[in-house]
């Protein structure tokens, strides 16, 4: 069972709930039970799933990030890398599916 986080930008409503697996190709996202409650047909959600690993791992995982449209067709297919310069410090890259880096819209400077 896979645990998730369902964060409504209509309502600010945070939830924490789990998936079951719909029919494929449905372009549905249903909530049910308590969380049904949270959100209205129409709302945008972000739907996040989490995990705690050793920071030596860190560079290993390549988290992605689906973006869709009104219609729940999937906009854009994205993933996160995380990689060390030669200096020691993490640098940060969004790639589009063909593995280009993105733009990183904001940087925070360490000082």
């Amino acid at each position: 069972m896979e645990f998730v986080e369902i964060w409504n930008k209509n309502s600010g409503a945070r939830i924490s709930t789990y998936v079951i697996l719909g029919e494929r190709g449905s372009r549905c996202c249903i909530l049910n039970g308590a969380a049904a409650r949270t959100c209205q047909p129409g709302d945008q959600v972000i739907i996040c799933n989490s995990v705690y690993l050793d920071e030596n791992q860190i560079t290993s995982l390549k988290p992605k990030v689906l973006t869709f449209d009104e219609d729940n067709h999937i906009r854009d297919r994205l993933s996160y890398s995380v990689g060390v310069n030669a200096e020691g410090r993490y640098t940060f890259d969004i790639l589009e599916e063909s593995d280009n880096a993105l733009p990183v819209p904001l940087l925070v400077s360490g000082t």
